[in-house]
């Protein structure tokens, strides 16, 4: 569930950064709104992820979701440029943002075989 929790924080950071775009420097009503409540929305969905998720691994997919988010929000919405370094650079956080969820998903696995092998341990003490 905390994944989840991770992906809605990121969902919420790609919202409020969009707002950002749109509010002309705060001068929008509207997108400021939206910032004020989507940013501590998304802060909020992070701290819970982080009650389970490693605080480097949950802030490293936080801010890529972001990110990648923003990039690809910027290129449809905005026109921003679109190029072959752009496109590496994004594929490199979104591979890094796959790294650590692997890399977490390892250790929780090491951890259960841990505790299960205390277990059997316990059992035939």
């Amino acid at each position: 569930m905390a994944w989840l929790y991770l992906l809605l924080a990121g969902l919420f950071e790609i919202a409020w950064t969009t707002a950002l775009k749109y509010s002309n420097g705060f001068t929008r009503i509207v997108p400021v709104i939206i910032i004020l409540v989507c940013a501590p929305v998304s802060l909020y969905w992070l701290s819970v992820a982080m009650k389970s998720i490693p605080l480097g691994t949950s802030y490293a997919v936080w801010t890529g979701i972001g990110s990648v988010g923003a990039a690809v929000i910027g290129i449809i919405f905005f026109n921003d440029p679109v190029n072959f370094g752009r496109l590496i650079s994004i594929a490199l956080v979104v591979l890094g943002m796959f790294k650590k969820v692997c890399q977490a998903a390892f250790l929780v696995q090491l951890n259960f075989q841990s505790i299960r092998k205390e277990n059997i341990k316990l059992r035939h003490s």
